[in-house]
């Protein structure tokens, strides 16, 4: 989590339900007398989501279960970060403004960065979703700050749906994360589906070519804008498409690139960033988890003999419970 993420401390669901009765049939109290959420519920999702919108940033926001659910502490990670980028390469960041690519119907990115002071540029292909985000706009008083823009599936994401007139901080992208027609899986074909793949459309989960080919339109987009945009950003959904994506921005000649990595619960999501324009800092501008080192075994032997070595090993393989099992030739 990102060190000023306020959803850094779990939520306790008890006491969530004290002050939220309508998030109380989806909490459940297990054995242990600990508050379980059923995340894997799509109407439990929407409703915690719109629950802490409202709660913790004063937006009133709506979306059908049919469209992708955002969980908010990611959400949130990412504003934060670019938020880092931004106070790190320029000396003063009033009046910025950006662009998200694809905003789905929550609008959840512009609304987050709106509470910021930012204004942004929000595109969306999918007319439903793009009516939904205008009426979560409109609805929180932010027309003034987030511009929705429609743009058709066979436009470029960001040439041509730029003013050409202005310069923008930063660019954003929550890209469809899995190749179209195909199974998500890691390195062992067994990666399920994240949490809140239960939700969305297929043009949101999903594109020809995965992820890496959608950031690489923008990374190929970015070669002309260039320093139009100051700081190009795109979350990534898998560790192994980091290097081939950070290598095709070095061939795009930027100037610099970095990466950061958040951990919200069970998901890791990883985020690049690159400039024509500034030395981007390359420093952990997000909170590490610390690891625990083990404690190694050390014994010490005065005089070695094999079967005072196997006696020893017997005895300590007993006290760790591990099976011994003795092969005979």
């Amino acid at each position: 989590m990102h060190a000023r993420n306020i959803y850094k401390k779990r939520l306790n669901f008890k006491d969530v339900i004290n002050d939220h009765q309508n998030l109380r049939k989806y909490v459940s109290i297990d054995l242990s007398g600990e508050a379980k959420y059923d995340f894997k519920n799509p109407e439990a999702l929407a409703e915690l989501t719109k629950t802490l919108l409202q709660k913790d940033f004063n937006l009133k926001v709506d979306f059908p279960i049919t469209r992708l659910v955002p969980t908010l502490p990611l959400r949130l990670n990412y504003i934060l970060w670019i938020e880092d980028l931004l106070k790190a390469a320029l000396p003063k960041t009033d009046d910025v403004v950006g662009i998200d690519i694809g905003t789905g119907a929550s609008c959840i990115y512009p609304l987050l960065a709106a509470k910021q002071g930012w204004k942004i540029i929000a595109t969306e292909a999918d007319k439903e979703s793009a009516n939904i985000a205008r009426k979560n706009v409109e609805n929180n008083a932010l027309s003034h700050a987030i511009d929705i823009r429609e743009v058709s599936e066979a436009d470029h994401l960001l040439v041509g749906v730029l003013d050409e007139a202005k310069t923008y901080h930063f660019c954003m992208c929550n890209p469809p994360f899995f190749e179209l027609n195909s199974c998500p899986s890691n390195r062992t074909g067994k990666r399920p589906p994240p949490k809140n793949a239960i939700t969305g459309t297929s043009t949101e989960l999903s594109v020809s070519g995965g992820e890496v080919e959608f950031i690489t339109k923008i990374i190929e987009e970015s070669k002309v804008l260039k320093d139009k945009i100051m700081i190009y950003t795109t979350m990534v959904g898998r560790k192994c498409d980091i290097g081939v994506l950070k290598n095709r921005i070095r061939e795009a000649k930027a100037r610099s690139v970095v990466q950061g990595e958040f951990c919200q619960g069970n998901t890791t999501r990883w985020f690049l960033a690159w400039s024509y324009t500034f030395d981007l800092v390359d420093e952990k501008i997000v909170e590490e988890k610390k690891s625990k080192q083990a404690t190694p075994i050390i014994w010490t032997l005065d005089e070695v003999s094999v079967k005072g070595v196997v006696d020893r090993l017997k005895e300590l393989f007993t006290s760790l419970e591990v099976n011994i099992l003795y092969l005979v030739s």
